[in-house]
């Protein structure tokens, strides 16, 4: 089962640049979503390589109904989004899913509104 892992501020690195930084006040969206282990393992497995929602049901073991409402929540949440269109054997069109961000880093330290795609340090070095 995937987990949340807890990252404290001291160990960001270059390589979270790719990370989602959430004030707490601006994660209901993220946070709401990711609230059931079935979502966590359906954004798990579009991390790891992006499919569409009959893969994700076949990878995750819960029903292609199921795996729609997820998708649905983790795309308005901006966590997942469709990446393409592939084309099943019976020419039926079908999103492909991936994940849209690499991390997520969800911090009561950020001010509400700060945003995604902002530099964390900065905001940590200045509260030291």
């Amino acid at each position: 089962m995937p987990t949340l892992d807890c990252i404290p501020p001291e160990e960001f690195t270059d390589a979270d640049a790719d990370r989602e930084f959430l004030a707490l006040g601006d994660a209901g969206p993220a946070l709401n979503a990711l609230a059931s282990e079935t979502a966590q393992s359906i954004l798990a497995a579009v991390s790891r390589e992006p499919a569409t929602a009959t893969e994700i049901s076949e990878r995750t073991g819960t029903s292609v109904q199921n795996v729609g409402y997820h998708l649905s929540r983790l795309t308005e949440a901006e966590l997942v989004t469709v990446a393409g269109t592939r084309y099943s054997e019976k020419g039926r069109e079908m999103a492909v899913y991936a994940a849209a961000v690499a991390g997520i880093v969800f911090s009561p330290e950020l001010d509400s509104g700060s945003g995604p795609g902002r530099d964390p340090n900065a905001e940590f070095d200045a509260a030291e």
